[in-house]
């Protein structure tokens, strides 16, 4: 029995090393976006002391949002990219401590705004709450 616990809870570990590797893994490469010369940081405002932006490369399909200072969620952190009406949602931003971070596999370029709000679930079809921070993009 105790190394059945055991080995169950090596497996767990293992996967959220895994799980850290890779967003740490997406988090150099956001830094070093921002060395490539075509590189776009886009900050997100919002009301209070919050502090986000988007990075992304120009021609590349992949942008990074990362936040912090947002307010204690209800629920959690949801990345929404608006076009022409159209809502797309790429899913939950993740948090580790004080700081809220996703990669999204998208053109940034083909979206009008991107926004974050606090949903109470992560099925919503469209944004539910007012945006805790957003941006145009150009």
């Amino acid at each position: 029995v105790v190394a059945l616990a055991l080995a169950g809870w090596n497996l767990v570990l293992t996967t959220r090393l895994g799980q850290t590797e890779t967003t740490q893994g997406r988090i150099v490469d956001a830094i070093l976006s921002v060395g490539h010369p075509d590189h776009e940081v886009v900050p997100l405002q919002g009301p209070g002391s919050e502090r986000a932006g988007m990075v992304y490369v120009q021609g590349e399909e992949r942008m990074y949002v990362m936040a912090t200072r947002l307010p204690e969620p209800r629920g959690m952190y949801r990345l929404w990219l608006v076009d022409r009406g159209r809502h797309w949602s790429p899913g939950v931003l993740r948090v580790d401590g004080d700081v809220a971070f996703i990669y999204v596999h998208t053109d940034p370029e083909r979206w009008e705004v991107v926004m974050i709000t606090d949903e109470p679930r992560e099925d919503v079809p469209r944004p539910t709450s007012s945006p805790l921070v957003s941006a145009t993009v150009e």
